[in-house]
């Protein structure tokens, strides 16, 4: 990919990720997308589709803030944050309405401009916890 195809599809994800509406990242998976979670479990592009829509329904709320970006060739790192509201049960712990913070680093690679792979490393469920429980 180029530099301005990289620009303009960072400025699509991240109005997409402000507004909390991944319908617009969606269009740029490949059929054959992978995703590895932050677990290092594999997912196909339903995989994908079906945790996002978990993460969704469980965090009404939740943003992705894109803080940083860096791309080279056909990989790019995002490092994000979440804001979210805990309006359901999480782990056992009923909804105690507070706004946390997770963060984490999506590494995509890119092929004929379609994300290839994901890879995400984030701040494990224990972290989420613990904002919860203070």
């Amino acid at each position: 990919m180029v530099g301005s195809e990289i620009k303009e599809m960072m400025r699509i994800l991240h109005e997409a990720g402000e507004k909390g509406d991944f319908r617009p990242f969606f269009n740029f998976l490949s059929d054959d997308v992978t995703y590895i979670d932050a677990y290092g479990i594999e997912h196909d592009k339903s995989g994908l589709l079906e945790t996002v829509s978990r993460v969704a329904s469980l965090w009404q709320d939740r943003e992705y803030h894109m803080n940083r970006w860096v791309s080279q060739g056909n990989t790019v790192w995002i490092e994000w944050t979440t804001p979210m509201t805990h309006v359901n049960e999480f782990h056992g712990i009923l909804p105690t309405y507070k706004r946390i913070e997770n963060s984490g680093v999506w590494i995509m690679e890119f092929e004929a401009g379609k994300i290839i792979q994901i890879k995400e490393y984030e701040k494990k469920n224990e972290y989420l916890i613990r904002q919860l429980r203070e």
